[in-house]
């Protein structure tokens, strides 16, 4: 089992240098799936839209076979019920950076993430990355 612990800090002022007003920063907590007492425990901190998130983030990850040291990323959101990825991969000197977005149901999450993936891998991340 796992549990999904979120936190949400508010950027209104601006202060983290991104366009968004808040930021959601997610850890995994993974149990024995038969330690029935923490998983009791942990569900109320979990969010299924943060879940869901982090879930289609870690797909584009594992796609790409990311790791701390390769420059890549994955943004998810969600707004009402539409699910939003968008990723990057590029050279680590910057001087190439591919991009891409899909969107879609929140249901279809995972889908999402590996289509992202798959349209980073057509526009060239594996040849980028293999450098």
């Amino acid at each position: 089992g796992r549990a999904e612990v979120s936190l949400t800090i508010d950027n209104s002022d601006g202060a983290l240098p991104i366009e968004y007003a808040e930021v959601t920063i997610s850890r995994v907590i993974e149990i024995l799936s038969d330690n029935k007492i923490l998983a009791d425990l942990l569900r109320p901190l979990n969010d299924e839209d943060t879940a869901r998130c982090v879930l289609a983030e870690r797909t584009v990850s594992r796609s790409l076979a990311g790791s701390c040291t390769v420059p890549l990323g994955a943004f998810a959101s969600i707004n009402n019920d539409t699910f939003s990825i968008k990723g990057f991969v590029a050279k680590p000197d910057g001087s190439e950076i591919i991009y891409a977005e899909k969107n879609g149901s929140k249901s279809d999450f995972y889908k999402l993430g590996e289509a992202l993936s798959e349209t980073l891998i057509a526009k060239g991340a594996k040849e980028i990355l293999s450098n």
